[in-house]
Formats: structure tokens, C-alpha cells, sequence
């Protein structure tokens, strides 16, 4: 218990982290380390880093989050910021009664793990969930963060995909801006979130190919 104990029983400010580390934390681990809601023994990763924060764990769940235009993944607009698309009918959703934005996000999880996760949400917060790849990821303010900067980025890179090569189709833009993500997030991981634990100045640095 010493290792954990306050100095002078005070808190000690760090001079180099923020919540943003653990929030990080938690959206890239629950990215391979998932329980399985319906057996605790099991986990529903696929053990790989693929950004299926946003992305999804399946190709059926891929293509629904799809904006099927310029490669970009589904959003919305919201006091001029862009974000992902709610899960739910806003007008019409209620706690006893869900209505999905769309026919098609109704099939984006499975409905057992939805109502497991979102059994004790209020209905206000209920209705702004937002439709993305993993059923728990609304499940801290700091999840959602992470999941509309990520959105944002991938289509950000699209549009700058299109201006280069104006020729490529819809899938060309998605699939190699979504490689680009998972490299820039493996790059992230390695050297800015490991990086950030030794005290010895050691960073690794990925290289694609190696």
C-alpha cells in the first residue's frame, strides 16, 4: 500500500498527463478485450487492432456505418461540428420504445447486448446515442470523444484522398483511408500511449512492412 500512498497525505499534480490518457485507456483496450455479455468467460474480440471502435467488428456492421460516398463513414452535422449519426429516432424513442434512425442500424448489434448496456440509461441520453462499431461505445463522455475525432479524421483523409485522385471510386477512398487510420493509430499507440510509461526516454517506432 505505500507505493499507492500520498505523499504528506496531498494529491500530487501531474506535470505531463491529463484524463485524456485514461480515457484513451479505455477505447483502445475494449478494442480487444471484451466480455462477452451473455458469458462472462468469454471475449468477443476478433484480436486485432482495426479501428473497430468505428469501423465495427464485422463487414456487415462496416457496411452499415458506410456513407457509400467518397468513402466517407456516416455522420452528422450538429451546431456546425461534425459527429456520428444517432443510433435512435429522436422524436420518436423512448424508454420503453426504441425507434432506430434507420432500418438498417437495427441490425448494426445485437439487441440482447443493447439492452444489457443501455438498461439503465436515462431516456434523454437514450436517445442521443450515437450509431457506432462497438455496442459500449457510448459508454463514457471520453469514448465518445475519441470515436467523433476518429470519424472526423477518416473523413478528413477521404477528402483528401478525392483532391489527389479524383478517379477512385467509393471503396478505393474507404479502404485505403481506413488503412491509413489503423497505421496512424498503431503509430499513436506505440509512440505517444506506451511511449508515455517508461521514465527512460525509450519510444518505439513502428515501421510499416517490418
Amino acid at each position: 500500500m505505500s507505493l499507492w500512498r500520498r505523499r504528506d497525505n496531498q494529491e500530487i499534480p501531474s506535470a505531463n498527463t491529463s484524463l485524456l490518457f485514461t480515457f484513451f485507456a479505455q477505447w483502445f483496450t475494449d478494442s480487444f478485450l471484451r466480455t462477452d455479455v451473455t458469458d462472462r468467460r468469454k471475449n468477443t474480440s476478433n484480436h486485432e487492432i482495426d479501428f473497430c471502435q468505428i469501423y465495427g467488428l464485422r463487414e456487415e456492421s462496416t457496411d452499415i456505418l458506410r456513407l457509400k460516398q467518397d468513402g466517407k463513414m456516416k455522420f452528422q452535422i450538429i451546431n456546425g461540428e461534425v459527429y456520428p449519426p444517432y443510433l435512435f429516432n429522436l422524436e420518436e424513442t423512448t424508454k420503453g420504445h426504441w425507434v432506430f434512425a434507420s432500418p438498417e442500424f437495427e441490425k448494426l448489434h445485437p439487441r440482447y447486448a443493447l439492452d444489457f448496456i443501455f438498461g439503465n440509461v436515462p431516456e434523454e441520453r437514450l436517445k442521443r446515442m450515437f450509431a457506432v462499431g462497438l455496442t459500449n461505445g457510448n459508454s463514457s463522455i471520453g469514448y465518445t470523444i475519441l470515436n467523433t475525432i476518429m470519424i472526423r479524421e477518416h473523413n478528413r483523409i477521404c477528402d483528401l484522398l478525392k483532391e489527389t485522385h479524383s478517379e477512385w471510386d467509393d471503396e478505393r477512398l474507404f479502404q485505403t483511408a481506413r488503412n491509413i487510420m489503423i497505421v496512424l493509430l498503431i503509430k499513436v499507440v506505440l509512440r505517444d500511449y506506451i511511449g508515455h510509461f517508461p521514465q527512460i526516454g525509450f519510444t518505439l517506432d513502428p515501421t510499416p512492412g517490418m
